[in-house]
């Protein structure tokens, strides 16, 4: 079972809520599944962390780390 790491904010409020708009957004198209509980993930599947970024233009912008 993958464990689990205390979620950790950007620092940045306005970043991190277009993280959870922007990753709910891509929940209602079907792109994503959850949010889930810990105990719906199941053993053999990757846990992914996401992180937003501010762009030159104003933008916010998800990335996953490689």
């Amino acid at each position: 079972r993958p464990t689990q790491r205390k979620k950790k904010g950007s620092g940045d409020p306005d970043i991190d809520a277009a993280v959870w708009r922007k990753t709910l957004e891509e929940v209602s198209k079907g792109w994503l599944e959850g949010p889930l509980q810990s105990d719906q993930i199941p053993s053999d599947q990757p846990i992914s962390r996401r992180f937003g970024f501010l762009q030159k233009r104003g933008q916010i912008r998800l990335r996953r780390p490689h």
